[in-house]
């Protein structure tokens, strides 16, 4: 039996089709900008890892990698889930460290101060000889 297709078929290469298909309009949404691209790695560092930043904002680390090296662009959406991300940890944060100032004892109740008590303590030796 013979091929009646007038469409000519090639072997696939390889190299050439990943380029062909990286151009292609679904893989390749978003903008392609450094600032963006600095933004994200820099987001990534403060929340503590490309894997974190990756959960945040619904992707996985193949994508995340893609997004670092201009494979894939940054859409605003990915921006704005990168926000809310560090925005909730600057809220962890601050609400920690307002737990630890409650920890804090004022000044006016510390009665005892280290020094003075060593000071009693070496007065005491030397009375005792």
């Amino acid at each position: 039996m013979t091929s009646t297709s007038t469409t000519p078929v090639r072997a696939r290469t390889g190299k050439a089709d990943a380029l062909v298909c990286a151009a292609k309009p679904a893989q390749s949404r978003g903008v392609f900008n450094v600032g963006r691209m600095q933004g994200l790695e820099t987001a990534a560092k403060l929340l503590g890892g490309q894997q974190i930043l990756g959960d945040a904002i619904g992707v996985g680390s193949r994508s995340m990698r893609s997004k670092f090296s201009a494979e894939r662009g940054i859409s605003d959406g990915d921006i704005r889930l990168t926000i809310a991300a560090l925005e909730s940890k600057a809220k962890r944060l601050l609400d920690h460290a307002e737990k630890l100032r409650g920890e804090i004892i004022p000044e006016s109740t510390n009665l005892h101060a280290p020094e003075a008590e060593q000071l009693d303590i070496e007065q005491a030796i030397e009375a005792t000889q």
